[in-house]
């Protein structure tokens, strides 16, 4: 069976009653039906999911998380901005109040100017 992965990924599936494992290096295992607990939570895993019509679960489907993005979120949270001083999120705030202000006047301004209009009958 040929499973759609990528080269550097672990594919795990059911084939009979046995679970098959194939590793990066192609390497393929089969593990018997001897571990009972294992296959009692797996086999209706995968049966739902087929009842469910939900797609082979594969590394990278359905916006899960691989390896590529957790290095690359890593990445950014080390080489990050560092933290904001209280200084900066003093500034911060008082420029977004000041905009509010900003915003709030011509909210006002142009009101009043329509309720001018409607008193002029304009």
């Amino acid at each position: 069976m040929e499973i759609d992965c990528p080269a550097h990924a672990i594919a795990i599936w059911l084939e009979g009653d046995d679970i098959a494992i194939r590793f990066p290096d192609r390497q393929l295992v089969t593990i018997p039906q001897n571990f009972i607990m294992l296959m009692n939570i797996l086999k209706p895993r995968a049966r739902a999911a087929e009842i469910n019509g939900r797609d082979h679960m594969r590394v990278g489907h359905e916006a899960a998380p691989v390896q590529y993005d957790i290095d690359a979120i890593a990445k950014i949270v080390r080489g990050g901005r560092p933290a904001p001083t209280t200084e900066q999120i003093a500034e911060r705030r008082a420029k977004e109040r000041k905009r509010l202000l900003n915003v709030d006047r011509k909210r006002m301004r142009l009101k009043e100017a329509n309720e001018l209009l409607a008193l002029a009958g304009l």
